[in-house]
């Protein structure tokens, strides 16, 4: 498996690579050249992915290796189609880098996670819920990393700053509509998720309709809302730009939040603080 692992690194590395040498070079620029390693990296990360599933017999998402992991892969999973359908290479400096870092720093984490509840062994629905959050999350990074390439590119703008970076920016409606088309499509994933906890909680859990009010769910519909708040006001209200742009900052940090307290080791730690603050009560 690592040795798969290492060879996505290397696609993924390589990848970079030809992105910023068609952004320096004119003739070595390719808009697919980026979007090849991308898909190369994916294929041997999938492959290394189902490996770790088929040793482990269990779901992928039990240890701070496997989180970083399968975060990384979502990543690279949501800049192929995006980098196809834009003219500039500038998103796989961002995107590939991002997904090879996760990725390198999976190395170095432990491997094993808090125990699993057997309901969840081999659940496809289970399964459905994990491979669809994690979409949705690698196309909100990706979207907020073209929000935060619109804030930088408009302020350039507005100063006229117009240096080598600001060249091999794509145009601020470029960035905007790629930016609008991850956020829908990790809008539409995240949804499925949420779908499919919804479902396995209401027929696993013995907490009731409690289980609506723990701090992962509400992390969860939290991220939901905001991004969901971002494109109704793009498409009703037709604010696209920036103000879009820091709605979608603002939501990568629900991400992140939601990943944190998500975890089977953080909520199990949470859950033993409640049992504890009830038991001093």
């Amino acid at each position: 498996m690592r040795t798969l692992m290492l060879a996505a690194l290397a696609a993924y590395v390589s990848g970079a690579a030809v992105a910023f040498a068609s952004i320096c070079f004119d003739r070595l620029r390719s808009r697919f050249a980026a979007p090849l390693f991308a898909c190369i990296g994916l294929a041997f990360q999938t492959a290394a992915i189902g490996a770790h599933c088929a040793s482990v017999k269990t779901h992928f998402f039990n240890s701070p290796f496997e989180t970083v992991m399968l975060l990384s892969w979502s990543v690279a999973f949501a800049y192929v189609p995006l980098a196809v359908s834009s003219r500039s290479a500038a998103l796989g400096l961002a995107a590939l880098p991002a997904a090879a870092g996760l990725l390198a720093a999976a190395f170095f984490l432990p491997a094993e996670g808090a125990p699993l509840d057997g309901a969840f062994q081999r659940n496809a629905i289970f399964a459905a819920h994990i491979i669809s959050g994690f979409a949705g999350y690698g196309l909100f990074t990706v979207a907020c990393m073209l929000a935060v390439l619109y804030i930088e590119q408009e302020r350039r703008l507005k100063r006229k700053l117009f240096g080598a970076l600001f060249r091999i920016m794509p145009s601020l409606e470029e960035t905007d509509r790629l930016g609008g088309r991850a956020a829908v499509a990790g809008l539409a994933a995240f949804s499925v998720s949420l779908a499919c906890g919804a479902y396995l909680a209401w027929k696993t859990s013995a907490l009731g309709s409690a289980w609506l009010f723990k701090p992962k769910i509400a992390a969860a519909v939290a991220t939901w809302v905001v991004f969901a708040a971002a494109i109704v006001l793009r498409i009703l209200r037709g604010r696209g730009g920036r103000t879009a742009a820091w709605i979608v900052i603002a939501g990568l940090a629900l991400v992140l939040l939601t990943l944190l307290i998500s975890h089977p080791a953080a909520e199990e730690r949470i859950g033993n603080e409640v049992r504890g603050r009830r038991i001093v009560a």
